[in-house]
């Protein structure tokens, strides 16, 4: 029975608060796209200064920095989180 109670009380919540619950889930996607691309951008950009790299390494790892910033366009396009494209990367 208490499984049931709360399969209605979701089902209530659903029908009441659609909109909302949508717009939330939305909104924490956006968010948490730009928290997680913005994180590792600046862990990335900051570190390069710091490892002891070949110039092989390094190669490698400005092709890195490359795909990041490649890749924050294209998760800014998805999902519509305002991302600033340059910002850690120059």
């Amino acid at each position: 029975m208490r499984h049931t109670w709360r399969d209605i009380k979701y089902w209530i919540a659903d029908r009441l608060f659609e909109y909302e619950l949508d717009e939330a889930f939305r909104h924490g996607m956006k968010e948490g796209a730009s928290y997680a691309t913005q994180w590792i951008s600046f862990r990335t950009s900051i570190n390069i200064d710091r490892i002891k790299m070949t110039k092989v390494e390094r190669r490698g790892y400005e092709k890195a920095l490359e795909v990041i910033k490649d890749e924050r366009k294209e998760i800014s396009l998805r999902t519509g989180a305002s991302l600033d494209v340059n910002r850690f990367m120059d």
